[in-house]
């Protein structure tokens, strides 16, 4: 009997660990202080000082954890950076932060933005440029001795190629092994997706003055919807699962408060934060195992005066950080 007991309770405290969908990792930051969880436990990354964040993780199949991000450099702004199992590498001293990271074979493949300077009338201007990095060597996407102005927000490796997410001068762009692909609407492109050949992607278009989210399907555009009062959107990640349903993450703006939420097939699924008065909510990147849509996110809370990193598994928030938050965010999400 007491084996029985003592059996029933490992397996509980495995399944509330782990879970059917495998572990779950999601990254983020508290007060400055990067860091990831998996399955909830939280762990601190190596910042070099409280200037820090974590925007994006892989996990090999030797379960080697990556965490893209940017850690304090030598001028005590955030520099571009990663950690491996805990030990950080710089990329560079130059201002900025890595947000996509992903391995072929050996070779590691990040993307994030920098800021360099470039030549401008006789002297040099300090510029935002769109960088990816193999293994630790950086190449300027859009530039390095040009004004334009740019970044990239992500990065998507199918079939050996390495796809980018992001904008120059304003308009939407992606990169293809470092080849530019320019589409001819203003705003930027979030997140790329390859799923049978077939190009996805999202962002965001500006009308006017104000943000709307998109998505594409190879070249077509479409608006997602959002309620009448909203002034504007933004879709921040895609996901195409194995039913060739469209995920798109991200939140809309009424008023002064932001709304978080994803799109199933262009169809607005709004996301609850809890609160009895709503402030503000994000959602930053979805994805789908086993049919369970997951999306990471945070929110403000009115009550505490905190905002909180957290994650919804179909629809019902877990929050990742509690009141001793200052400013927490969760950013990505892997499973494995």
């Amino acid at each position: 009997m007491k084996y029985l007991i003592s059996v029933l309770i490992l397996i509980i405290i495995s399944s509330c660990g782990t879970g059917s969908d495998g572990d779950i990792y999601i990254t983020g930051y508290n007060a400055g202080v990067a860091m990831y969880w998996k399955n909830g436990i939280q762990t601190n990354l190596d910042n070099g000082g409280k200037n820090a964040d974590a925007e994006a993780i892989y996990i090999d199949s030797n379960n080697n954890v990556y965490v893209a991000g940017s850690c304090v450099g030598e001028a005590g702004s955030s520099v571009p950076c990663y950690w491996k199992n805990g030990t950080r590498t710089l990329l560079d001293q130059l201002y900025g932060w890595v947000n996509g990271i992903s391995l072929i074979g050996n070779d590691l493949y990040l993307s994030g933005r920098i800021t360099v300077d470039v030549p401008y009338g006789g002297g040099t201007l300090s510029t935002s440029k769109a960088g990816s990095w193999k293994n630790t060597t950086l190449t300027v996407l859009n530039g390095s001795t040009t004004i334009d102005v740019g970044w990239a927000n992500s990065l998507f490796v199918s079939e050996g190629s390495v796809y980018i997410a992001g904008c120059n001068e304003e308009t939407q762009v992606y990169w293809k092994d470092g080849t530019a692909n320019t589409l001819p609407v203003h705003g930027e492109l979030k997140s790329i997706y390859i799923k049978d050949g077939v190009f996805y992607a999202s962002g965001d278009s500006i009308d006017g003055l104000n943000f709307f989210a998109v998505y594409y399907k190879n070249g077509d555009m479409t608006k997602l919807s959002t309620p009448n009062t909203a002034s504007l959107s933004i879709a921040n990640s895609i996901f195409v699962d194995s039913n060739n349903d469209i995920y798109i993450a991200g939140y809309y703006k009424i008023a002064e408060a932001k709304f978080a939420c994803y799109w199933k097939n262009g169809q607005l699924i709004d996301l609850p934060d809890g609160m009895t008065t709503h402030s503000n909510s994000e959602a930053n990147q979805v994805i789908v195992k086993n049919g369970n849509v997951y999306v990471v996110g945070d929110y403000y809370n009115l009550t505490t005066s905190k905002n909180i990193a957290a994650y919804w598994k179909n629809g019902e928030k877990t929050d990742l950080t509690f009141v001793e938050s200052e400013y927490a965010r969760a950013i990505s999400i892997f499973i494995k």
